[in-house]
This record gives structure tokens, sequence and C-alpha cells, in this order.
């Protein structure tokens, strides 16, 4: 099927499907490269439309497109349907039996093969497409078993998708220049993080980090040259480490599936919030189950209380629930030998379930500890699926936040130090030490922004 171009980098989740696909076979596989020569231009335009695409650069000459050009929308929309019809025909015409997946990207055209005929399948797709008349710009076709396709890099050989090394080497360079200078240019700062962003498609360790960079970008006028805030020294530094480290790449091979692991759920007061979870691992019984159920006070943690009452900032406590059951229930070292898990959690705040497996908010004070979240989980080489459960069915996590322990055992109580947690932190702590700052900061540029918009509104309506 043909993509768009501009379709965002989530539509890689698929290509990732077909690497379990093929991780699952055993077989050795190839990847077989082809673009397309002048796409764009190979789609007719009936003759009553060609007087809606000319141009005239000198008078005397108007040129007069009769196919489709730069510049027309509708060129890229007509592409699609041919190269699809194309697709599909080449499909119809070949042998079903072929173990093959045709992905195309606007002119880009991709064909993996798995199996011990492989190679005959892909020459015969080839083939069949040159005997349709496809114009193959010859000099871009190859073939490989890793290949950068489209900006991202696949390996179909040890079934991981990222961003090829020379990416890597220039967002490494732009982050040491950001972070070298005490000021930027806004503008340059959102250029970037268009790169970034293109490559949290695949790098999702990424995505909650580059929410100070939205969020600011966002606000700051995009001519100014300001001071670097240090939420955005920091984020940018811990991404370095990262790449620097060559974590680029996310392996496709199918997880195993841990099933539910915990529940939990947070209550909040005016000077202190609960919070409160317990291991159902394998349907396990309260009462031979492990839990835990600790109060965190105004004093330890005034971050949850910023607004106020607990309950105001009950997103954030929910999420923080979540993450002492990772560190509570699951050990701190992967296994070498399990590869990478998944497992499911339950909360009863909706909510955070979107932000969970979106990986990404710029809401404070949940943006921290979304951080910390991911970090925690990249570290044993997880995933989490973050389920919603109604209140009615997380009623034993809920009566752990009402100190309600009749329906768990104390000896499997583990004991929770709120500060230990905070001092073991890998980004949380810095994070929160810095970021109410910056988003105060954040708040008052965006109500100067809407105040002066408030007056010239008043000007302009005042105006005769």
């Amino acid at each position: 099927e043909a993509a768009r171009p501009g379709e965002d980098a989530d539509s890689w989740r698929h290509e990732g499907s077909v690497f379990k696909c093929l991780a699952d076979r055993g077989d050795v596989n190839f990847a077989l490269e082809a673009d397309v020569a002048k796409a764009h231009r190979r789609c007719l335009v009936r003759e009553a439309d060609w007087g809606l695409q000319c141009c005239r650069l000198s008078k005397g000459r108007t040129w007069v497109n009769r196919v489709g050009t730069f510049g027309v929308s509708s060129a890229g929309y007509h592409w699609s349907r041919l190269a699809g019809g194309i697709a599909r025909l080449v499909w119809s015409l070949s042998d079903w039996n072929h173990w093959i997946f045709q992905p195309i990207y606007a002119d880009d055209l991709r064909w993996t093969a798995s199996g011990r005929n492989k190679f005959w399948a892909l020459l015969l797709f080839l083939y069949l497409c040159v005997l349709v008349g496809t114009p193959f710009s010859w000099a871009k076709t190859k073939g490989r078993i890793a290949c950068d396709y489209v900006g991202y890099w696949l390996d179909v050989g040890r079934f991981e998708i990222g961003i090829s090394e020379g990416r890597a080497q220039w967002m490494m360079k732009w982050i040491k220049q950001i972070t070298a200078g005490k000021h930027v240019l806004v503008r340059h700062l959102r250029e970037g993080l268009g790169r970034l962003g293109f490559a949290s498609g695949v790098l999702e360790w990424s995505k909650p980090f580059l929410a100070p960079l939205y969020s600011w970008t966002a606000a700051a006028p995009q001519g100014a040259f300001l001071p670097v805030p240090s939420v955005i020294k920091l984020t940018l530094g811990w991404m370095l480490e990262q790449l620097e480290t060559k974590n680029w790449m996310t392996l496709c091979r199918r997880k195993k599936d841990l099933g539910t692991i915990f529940k939990a759920d947070a209550k909040g007061e005016t000077d202190f919030v609960v919070l409160g979870g317990w291991e159902c691992r394998d349907g396990c019984p309260t009462k031979t189950a492990r839990w835990f159920s600790v109060r965190v006070t105004k004093v330890m943690a005034p971050w949850l209380f910023e607004k106020g009452h607990g309950s105001r900032t009950i997103a954030a406590s929910e999420l923080l629930a979540s993450l002492f059951c990772i560190l509570a229930f699951l050990p701190g070292e992967p296994d070498p030998l399990a590869g990478e898990l998944v497992l499911t959690g339950v909360t009863d705040n909706q909510g955070n379930a979107f932000i969970v497996n979106k990986m990404l908010t710029t809401k404070w004070p949940v943006a921290p500890v979304l951080m910390e979240f991911t970090s925690q989980l990249a570290k044993r080489r997880m995933w989490l699926q973050l389920k919603w459960a109604a209140r009615e069915l997380n009623t034993e996590a809920d009566a752990l936040t009402n100190d309600d322990f009749q329906l768990f055992d104390q000896a499997k109580r583990i004991p929770i130090c709120y500060e230990q947690i905070m001092d073991a932190s890998l980004v949380l702590k810095r994070y929160l030490r810095l970021g109410e700052t910056f988003y105060q900061d954040l708040a008052e540029i965006k109500n100067e922004r809407a105040t002066t918009k408030m007056a010239a509104t008043g000007r302009n309506r005042d105006e005769p």
C-alpha cells in the first residue's frame, strides 16, 4: 500500500510488526530498495485543468504543466493512488506463496523477502514493476540486509529499527553546539527539535524528554535569542549520553509477555498523599501478595502540592504510585537471557493510561515522573502497558491508600522510603529541582503573550 508523504513516524510501528513476523520465521532475510524517477510527474492531468498549473517566468512565454508538478498538493495524492494500484497489480500477477513485504513511502519502494527463494521473489517483483512501465532510478536501486530507508535504519538481520549512524552523529554534534553556548536562537532550536521528534518515532525512550523542548519553543518568540534554560541543557545532555552509548536502535523481536504485574492507586489530601500498590502476578491473591502503602507529606514533596490540595495533582501521584510498583516488584537489573519483556499494570486514572501509551506529556509535574518512569523501564529492558480499570475494579489498591490493610499480610509489606527513592532516581530529582522554575517562567511568558494579544485586539476594535 502506498503511504502519503508527511505521514508521521508512528507508521513505523507497522514495520516493527513486520520484523516480528520475520523473526518468528527464523529464516535469512534480504531487502531491496528502489526509487521511482520523477514520481510526481507520472500522473497525467486532464486538458481542462492545464490552465490551473500554468506559470510564467518572463513575458512572451508561458509554461504549461500537463502532468503533476511541485507545489500542487493533488500530485502527491494521485501518485499515491497510482503507486497503490501498481502494487496491487504486481501482487495479483505474482505467486501468492512468496513470503515478501512491500511498503511504499512516497516514491520509495522497499521489498523485504524471507526464505530460500527470497532472491527469486525480489527479482520477480522488480521485473513485474518494470513490465507495467514503472520508471526506476537505477542508480538508487540497491539490496542489502541493513539499509537506510526514508531517514531510518532498518536491519532485517538483527531485526532492529533505529536511526543511521550518520543521523546520530549529526544529532550529537547539534546537541553539543546548543549546550556549549549560553544563548540560542529559538528558531534554530525548533528546527533541531523537528529532527529529534522524527527520531523519537523509533527511539521511544526519548519521547518523554522532548516535553520541555516542545513547551519552551512553543512559548518563546521564534526570532528571539535567549539564554538556554537549565532544564533544556539537562534534557539535551541526557540524550547526548544515550546517543554516545550508541543507544539508537530498537529491537523488534517479539517480547515475552509477563501479564498483569501490579495494581496501583493514590489519594490526595490537604497535607499529604498516600501511594499504594500490590503485586498481582499470575493471579496472586492479596493474602500472599507483596504490597506497599507509603504516605508522602507536603514537607517531603512540595511539588505534589503546588496547586494547593494534593488531589489537584492526582495524575502525578497516581503515576508515581505506578513507578513505585516498578521499583518494588521488578528486579533492578535485566536478565541477559530473557530478552525484552512486556508487562501490564492497572490504574484507575484513565489519563495516565493514555500518557504512558503515548510516552509524552508537557504537563507539570507529570512530565518529570514520566521521564523517570521511562528510564527505569529502559534500564530493565521492559515495556509497560498501563491499563485503566474503573475504581470499582481496583478496590484492593484503593484500600491501601485508605490505610485499610485487612486484605493483606503484614509480613508481605515492602518498606518504601520516599527520600531514598528520590536520592536513587535516575532523572526525577534533577528535573524536579530545575523544572519548577522552568515551568513558572513558561507560565509568565504565556501570560505576557496573552495580555499583549488581548491589548492588540482591544486596540483594533477601538479603531474606526
